[in-house]
């Protein structure tokens, strides 16, 4: 006769071996769903930085040359192109250029010491393009253009025109 108790003999190895691959597959799951998320997250936060550093640098220097007369080249920095804004009486009232430092290119007010860009740890945002030009006399078009790879590459470009009365 046999025995209940010696037909189940092995069942438990066999639960086993079936139940803990299935587990690993689900926590493998898990891990790497909340891997893209806090990745996303991070690289979501980034692009917003990069956005908002852009957007107040962009403003400080249009409501600058708007405070001026006229607009004149600066080439100070390792970029060679800036702009130096003038006051009424001909006086020289601000200037900003893109500066290098080591691998990052910062947009500087008045002297290196102050960038205006690139100083948050989490977008590491760098300049890739400022500049203006003359478009008709006294209309003056400036642009600014901001690049992060912690926010996935991505560019972050601002363009106005303003008018000066000379």
């Amino acid at each position: 006769m046999v025995r209940q108790n010696d037909r189940q003999g092995g069942y438990l190895l066999w639960e086993a071996a079936l139940a803990l691959p299935v587990l690993a597959a689900l926590l493998a799951t898990l891990a790497t769903g909340f891997l893209y998320a806090g990745r996303s997250y991070l690289q979501g936060m980034a692009e917003a930085e990069l956005r908002q550093e852009v957007q107040q640098a962009f403003q400080r220097v249009v409501d600058d040359c708007c405070r001026g007369r006229k607009l004149v080249p600066c080439t100070y920095g390792s970029s060679g192109k800036g702009v130096t804004v003038m006051g009424p009486e001909g006086e020289k009232l601000v200037s900003y250029w893109v500066n290098k430092y080591d691998t990052t290119s910062k947009l500087v007010r008045k002297d290196t010491s102050t960038p205006l860009t690139g100083n948050h740890a989490l977008a590491n945002v760098q300049i890739r393009d400022f500049g203006w030009r003359e478009e008709e006399p006294g209309l003056y078009r400036l642009w600014l253009k901001g690049y992060s790879r912690a926010a996935g590459g991505k560019e972050y470009n601002l363009v106005t025109e303003i008018y000066l009365p000379q």
